[in-house]
C-alpha cells in the first residue's frame, strides 16, 4: 500500500476495482445482448460507434467550454467495454486468457500508463493483416484511447478521492 494524503492507495484495491468494473461490464453486455437479440436494435454497430464518437467528442467539447476549470473523467465502465472488445479481437470469445489480458489492460490504465496500452495495441495490430477484423478493431480502440488520453488520468484521480467508474 502507499498513502497519498488520507488516500491509501493498495494493489488489492485495484485489484478488486477492475474485478468489480470487468464483472460489471460483462453483466451489462449480457443485458445487451439478449435485447439486441430480440430485435430492439436498429443502426449496425459499425455506425452506432460512429455516431456515438461523434456525440461524445461534441459532448466533450461543450463540457470543456461551459467548465474550463473543471476535470473530465472518462468513466471506467466505458473504458472496460472497449478493453474486452480489444481482448476479443485478440484472444476471441472463449480463450481464458482473454479475462486475464484485459484486467491487465485496465490496471495499467488505472495506474495512468494508458500510452504503454495505446503502444501494446498498435504492436498487435502490425503483426496482423491490415485487412483483418482483429487489426481493424485493435486500431480503432488503440485510437480510442489515444482521443480520449486526457480524461483517463486514473491514477490522479483515485489519489483526489474522486469516482472514477458509473457505480463504484
Amino acid at each position: 500500500c502507499q498513502t497519498y494524503g488520507t488516500v491509501i492507495f493498495c494493489s488489492r484495491i485495484i485489484n478488486s476495482l477492475v474485478d468489480f468494473v470487468s464483472s460489471r461490464w460483462l453483466q451489462l453486455a449480457k443485458k445487451f445482448i439478449s435485447k439486441a437479440g430480440s430485435g430492439g436494435g436498429g443502426r449496425s454497430a459499425g455506425a452506432c460507434r460512429h455516431h456515438h464518437h461523434g456525440r461524445a467528442a461534441a459532448l466533450q467539447q461543450q463540457m470543456q467550454a461551459a467548465l474550463p476549470d473543471f476535470t473530465l473523467v472518462l468513466d471506467l465502465l466505458h473504458v472496460a467495454e472497449h478493453r474486452w472488445r480489444a481482448g476479443t479481437a485478440v484472444y476471441g470469445e472463449t480463450d481464458p486468457h482473454r479475462a486475464e489480458w484485459v484486467k491487465a489492460q485496465l490496471l495499467d490504465l488505472l495506474s495512468s500508463r494508458a500510452e504503454r496500452v495505446i503502444r501494446r495495441l498498435r504492436e498487435k495490430a502490425s503483426t496482423l493483416r491490415k485487412s483483418s477484423q482483429a487489426h481493424k478493431t485493435l486500431r480503432r480502440e488503440a485510437d480510442y484511447l489515444d482521443r480520449n488520453l486526457p480524461y483517463m488520468d486514473y491514477a490522479t484521480y483515485l489519489k483526489r478521492g474522486w469516482p472514477v467508474a458509473t457505480g463504484v
